[in-house]
């Protein structure tokens, strides 16, 4: 009885087969469902494949945009074009989340002195990213600018930690003392 199992490829009672082995004769007997298994396989696996590279793609496309908007809204900056930056910053938030984007239209609230607005966006970089490396001193700079003596204090710390967060960026730090001191005496009352 074993012997004519083991002539039409079936498994044996003596001695049972290795998995390996039952599975290579189980295929040699259905050939065509075999077949069909590794055809649809191999088709779902390239399927996969294309929406992934078109996905990774459309998300190129899309980063290379956005840095491309940070770029001119930077440029637009430094020209000390206010409204046009913040224009372009906010362009940026309406397609998807971003700390840079964040600071750059923080600074031009504060540049415009919408400085409630500047906090709400720095608040929000520092959520999206603890340790970006200027949204605390911009913070901070906003925050001197209130003049409450809880908002000093608030602005303080944030130096303090944006110093030791970044200790290599030295230059921008002096400046952002530099506006801390300027925001706090023109924010303090005139006598």
């Amino acid at each position: 009885l074993d012997l004519e199992r083991w002539l039409a490829g079936e498994q044996i009672q003596a001695r049972p087969a290795k998995f390996s082995t039952r599975l290579i004769r189980r295929a040699r007997r259905h050939k065509i469902i075999v077949g069909l298994g590794a055809a649809l396989l191999i088709a779902v696996v390239a399927t996969l494949l294309s929406w992934s590279s078109g996905r990774k793609s459309r998300l190129d496309k899309q980063e290379i945009e956005r840095d491309s908007l940070l770029v001119l809204g930077t440029t637009q900056y430094s020209n000390q074009d206010w409204h046009a930056a913040l224009q372009t910053f906010t362009e940026i938030l309406a397609k998807a989340d971003s700390a840079e984007a964040r600071v750059g239209r923080a600074k031009c609230y504060y540049r415009i002195e919408n400085l409630e607005a500047a906090e709400q966006d720095l608040n929000a970089a520092l959520a999206l990213n603890p340790n970006h490396p200027s949204a605390k001193l911009w913070r901070a700079i906003a925050r001197s600018r209130y003049g409450t003596s809880a908002q000093q204090e608030a602005a303080l710390v944030d130096l303090m930690e944006s110093i030791h967060k970044n200790p290599e960026d030295r230059d921008t730090q002096l400046e952002g003392v530099r506006m801390l001191i300027e925001g706090a005496s023109s924010a303090a009352p005139q006598q």
